[in-house]
């Protein structure tokens, strides 16, 4: 597969736009009840463009809501957060809601960036990235290709 903006150097290592790729330890949290599709995410979009980067991986909106709250507490930015809208616990629009409003009450100088990858896509998504609302930086239904992605993490954290 070859990606707009990655290629294979000679040595074998992913290269972007002539440098190495990401050397820094990422904080990225994935939220999915399917771990086929979490593993997929992490397995084939993150660990082979970002090996450096720290991933957790939860399955239940509450536990998400409980992680991410920890880490602002502690000081410990988490970069990305991937997420679905529906899954157990918290449902996601909810969810992104109560993260946005911890985040602005208890850290107001950092700012994680959400993508929501989901089936309900358009049936949800569409109001939190709305003008104005300022919530979730980018979304992908699950049939997107990889790719892309790839690409929208990408550019997230760069």
């Amino acid at each position: 597969m070859m990606l707009s903006k990655w290629s294979v150097s000679a040595q074998g290592g992913f290269q972007r736009k002539g440098t190495l790729f990401a050397n820094r330890p990422f904080h990225i949290v994935c939220l999915d009840d399917h771990k086929l599709f979490s593993g997929a995410i992490c397995e084939y979009c993150i660990r082979p463009f970002f090996p450096l980067a720290k991933l957790e991986i939860l399955t239940n909106g509450n536990d998400a809501y409980a992680y991410i709250k920890d880490q602002i507490d502690r000081n410990n930015p988490i970069d990305l957060f991937i997420t679905d809208i529906n899954h157990p616990g918290l449902p996601g629009d909810a969810l992104i809601k109560m993260i946005r409003q911890y985040e602005k009450k208890n850290n107001p100088d950092s700012r994680m960036r959400i993508m929501v990858v989901t089936m309900m896509a358009y049936a949800f998504v569409p109001e939190l990235v709305a003008a104005g609302l300022d919530l979730v930086d980018c979304y992908f239904s699950k049939t997107a290709e990889a790719d892309e992605i790839i690409d929208g993490i990408e550019d997230l954290l760069y």
